[in-house]
């Protein structure tokens, strides 16, 4: 039994997160099972139907009863979508409150001394998403700007493993600088602990592609300057 602010409390069979293909493939069930989908982030969009994930996010809100939204931005698709309000809830971003309840732990982690690191003295970068990876071309980009970094910092590379191995499809691990610490994937409170404690300052490389305009940038800034 959930209530936002609303004077009526809602009762959820069943809810869905983020907008993978899981996500979608569990509402459908549910719904032909006749039982009811709430959506959580629901109305996210990035207006690019070549992403996955864009297909995934349009088809759940379209079958889901509840719409559970983390920012004005997403109360604006829908209705623009023409959704009806009463399936609309402004709930807040639980990726948020997750993080909020986590950071007392933060500083329990051991990951900065066991990668031989130290505090804002290194940037952290990971990626997965497909118009990153499955491009050869974008790919490399990528590591360019990453072996670029490492001039002045040392970078460290939790790689999921679909990058992985579109590294080794492509033959580029060999072209890592050896300041680039590629890592396995790490669990959530070492990983924000690497967030929390890294130096970045700004870089930025967009580049085009045939079918779709891709940009992306990189933070990285030395902390000592503020």
């Amino acid at each position: 039994m959930l209530n936002f602010g609303r004077r009526e409390t809602v009762t959820i069979p069943t809810a869905e997160m983020g907008d993978v293909n899981s996500t979608i493939a569990c509402s459908l069930t549910a719904v032909k099972l006749g039982i009811k989908v709430a959506h959580v982030e629901a109305g996210l969009r990035s207006f690019d139907r070549t992403m996955p994930e864009e297909i995934n996010r349009i088809l759940t809100d379209s079958i889901s009863d509840y719409l559970f939204v983390t920012e004005p931005d997403g109360i604006k698709n829908l209705r623009n979508e023409g959704v009806s309000e009463d399936k609309i809830y402004y709930v807040g971003n639980t990726m948020i409150d997750s993080i909020v309840h986590l950071l007392p732990r933060i500083d329990s982690s051991s990951i900065i001394p066991d990668y031989g690191i130290s505090k804002n003295n290194y940037v952290l970068a990971t990626f997965h998403r497909s118009s990153n990876v499955d491009s050869e071309e974008n790919l490399k980009s990528i590591l360019l700007l990453l072996n670029k970094i490492t001039r002045e910092k040392r970078v460290v590379f939790p790689v999921y493993p679909k990058t992985k191995k579109k590294l080794e499809e492509y033959s580029l691990l060999d072209n890592l600088h050896t300041s680039l610490t590629l890592t396995d994937p790490i669990g959530y409170i070492d990983f924000i602990t690497l967030v929390k404690k890294f130096g970045f300052s700004h870089y930025r490389q967009r580049w085009n592609s045939r079918r779709n305009y891709i940009s992306w940038s990189t933070l990285y800034y030395n902390k000592k300057n503020n």
